[in-house]
């Protein structure tokens, strides 16, 4: 587990060096760079020293911006969890071994609370509250908060729960900022308790609480099992941008690519693609739907891409790979015609059979009809995370102009649990190193403390190996 936490902290970093790069992470650190005179924390990797909610704040957006980010079982929870620790530890002198702790109590706490909203209106980066209550636990740990307090901290974090539109999620910058405000906000909802203020005592499972208003079926038996059941174990890091749920249709094109060049001789291009078929599951079918009415082929956006795989498989053939460059503004413009040229000849289609695949609670020994019921009895006392796969299974086959077919199935995504960790471990040294080499003095040395956070005696050295001072 604490090995997976260790890659969490390198995979978020590499998802904020490739977002820092981008035009909207510099509008960000802008913004954020006249929020306050205080120099409590850093800006990564510009190192311009701000306050702490500022750093927060921006540190959060850039992580966000690509879709670059981790996920758990059930959330993604390290733009709070990893870079809220790290900019309290950097305030404070904590040692790393402090930085990681509070990083896997933010992991357990987000996770929770997003599997408690497994069957509510939102998924994924949209489960925007779970920032709230991952700033205030992380928070309150750092400022030393009692029981009591902590209690009144994650009563105030959750008072006014975030709730996003899917206008805001699915094309504008504003995307980006989904993270940032609930964990400033979680963060400032600790330092007011740690000054008395209260908050109610039930705020999540009062019968007018926060499951009670939100949850279409809460599921509040996932608050069991702290200490013995740990959803960090079942972390997964993204070796490329984009949602989840397009991750396995992404593999297995690849996949494709390799065989079509094998053959061929030469890389596959646009010009090749007769039609492409994606059977998949209901949530890359129900993503693709939800994200279409928000898209324009005018302009290309990093989150059009994110939320298609139509526009995936363009990026790939247009530029060769999906990256935060290929994902820039100019390099979107300049390939737009290639990548919708791909994009008109994919059809993507659920799979019945695929549904029944995916990774879930009956991996663990849920009883899945029971989750339905409301979770009347169910426990995660004995869950075993470590056994998670994060199956979202996919399969894929291209049709060429000549007449040539190439398929290919992926159940699991490269990087996440179910795959080997060494496969994990070797993408994300990759995604750090990438985003650090031309930023970083000794990106190589840099990866290194990372990976050996909880090692330090004072974090703020490994926040100076990340920055440029």
């Amino acid at each position: 587990m604490l090995e997976r936490a260790r890659l969490q902290t390198a995979s978020v970093l590499g998802a904020v060096f490739a977002g820092a790069a981008s035009a909207l992470g510099e509008k960000v650190r802008r913004a954020a760079a006249r929020w306050g005179r205080s120099e409590d924390a850093s800006l990564i990797p510009s190192g311009e020293r701000v306050p702490l909610h500022a750093a927060c704040y921006a540190n959060a957006a850039a992580s966000v911006a690509f879709d670059f980010d981790d996920y758990l079982f059930a959330g993604h929870t390290g733009h709070s969890a990893v870079l809220g620790a790290l900019a309290f530890g950097e305030a404070s002198g904590a040692s790393g071994a402090d930085v990681l702790a509070a990083q896997v109590v933010g992991n357990e706490v987000g996770g929770r609370l997003g599997a408690a909203f497994l069957l509510g209106p939102h998924n994924g980066q949209m489960w925007t509250y779970i920032h709230a209550l991952e700033g205030a636990c992380v928070a309150g740990r750092f400022l030393g908060l009692d029981a009591e307090q902590l209690t009144h901290a994650i009563g105030i974090a959750l008072a006014q729960p975030p709730y996003p539109l899917a206008p805001a999620f699915f094309g504008p910058d504003s995307k980006a900022l989904m993270a940032s405000g609930p964990l400033v906000e979680g963060i400032r909802a600790a330092e007011l308790a740690s000054e008395g203020v209260t908050g109610a005592a039930d705020i999540i499972g009062d019968p007018n609480g926060m499951l009670a208003k939100i949850g279409s079926r809460p599921l509040p038996f996932v608050f069991s099992g702290f200490g013995k059941a740990w959803v960090t174990s079942s972390l997964a890091y993204k070796l490329y941008p984009g949602c989840a749920y397009v991750d396995t249709p992404v593999d297995a094109f690849n996949e494709i690519r390799e065989a079509f060049a094998a053959k061929a001789g030469r890389p596959l291009a646009a010009a090749d693609v007769e039609r492409v078929h994606v059977g998949a599951t209901l949530f890359t079918a129900g993503m693709e739907a939800m994200a279409a009415p928000y898209r324009s082929r005018e302009r290309v956006t990093p989150v059009d891409v994110n939320f298609s795989v139509g526009l995936s498989f363009g990026v790939l053939l247009a530029s060769g790979e999906i990256s935060g460059e290929t994902l820039s503004a100019a390099a979107l413009g300049e390939n737009r015609d290639a990548i919708l040229a791909v994009a008109d000849r994919v059809t993507v289609e659920p799979v019945a059979e695929m549904n029944l695949d995916v990774g879930g609670l009956s991996d663990l020994g849920i009883d899945a009809a029971q989750l339905f019921a409301g979770g009347e009895g169910l426990t995660l006392d004995d869950a075993d995370f470590s056994a998670f796969e994060m199956r979202f299974p996919a399969r894929v086959v291209l049709e060429t102009r000549t007449g040539d077919e190439f398929a290919a199935e992926v159940r699991i995504p490269a990087g996440a649990p179910g795959r080997p960790l060494e496969e994990a471990r070797a993408g994300v040294s990759e995604k750090f190193l990438r985003g650090a080499r031309g930023r970083l003095r000794d990106p190589e040395g840099a990866l290194e403390t990372v990976l050996a956070i909880d090692g330090s005696p004072d974090v703020r050295a490994v926040v100076d190996r990340i920055v440029v001072r």
